[in-house]
C-alpha cells in the first residue's frame, strides 16, 4: 500500500504502511507486513523561553517575564522603568531572543 500521512506536521515523525507479500513460486499471498519510517515535513519552530529574562538594564522585569514563550517568528513588546522607554521588542527566532533591544532615556 501506499505511505500514510506523516504523524506530525512539523519535526520528526513516523509513516506506516502494510505490504502484502506473494510467495515467489506458489503466488500464495503471505501475511500483511507493516512498515514505519521516519518522517520530517518541515522543522518546527520553537517559541523562547528562559530560566531568566533578558539582563535589560532600566526594563521592567515583570514586563519581560512576560515574554516568555513568545512564538517563534514574533516580538514581545516589553515595559521600561519610568523615563525609559523600549528602542525596540524582543524578536524570537527559532527558540533565542534576538540581542539589542534597550531601554532609553523619553524624549521630550
Amino acid at each position: 500500500s501506499t505511505w500514510s500521512a506523516c504523524s506530525r506536521s512539523c519535526g520528526l515523525g513516523q509513516m506506516s504502511r502494510t505490504r502484502a507479500q506473494r510467495e515467489e513460486m506458489s503466488g500464495v499471498a503471505c501475511p500483511r507486513r507493516e512498515e514505519t519510517a521516519a518522517c520530517e515535513l518541515v522543522t518546527c519552530r520553537r517559541s523562547c523561553h528562559f530560566d531568566l529574562p533578558p539582563e535589560i538594564e532600566h526594563a521592567d522585569v515583570s514586563s519581560l517575564l512576560e515574554c516568555d514563550g513568545t512564538e517563534a517568528g514574533s516580538s514581545c513588546k516589553f515595559r521600561c522603568q519610568d523615563g525609559f522607554e523600549p528602542d525596540m521588542p524582543l524578536i524570537c527566532v527559532n527558540g533565542i531572543f534576538l540581542l539589542g533591544p534597550r531601554c532609553l532615556p523619553q524624549s521630550c
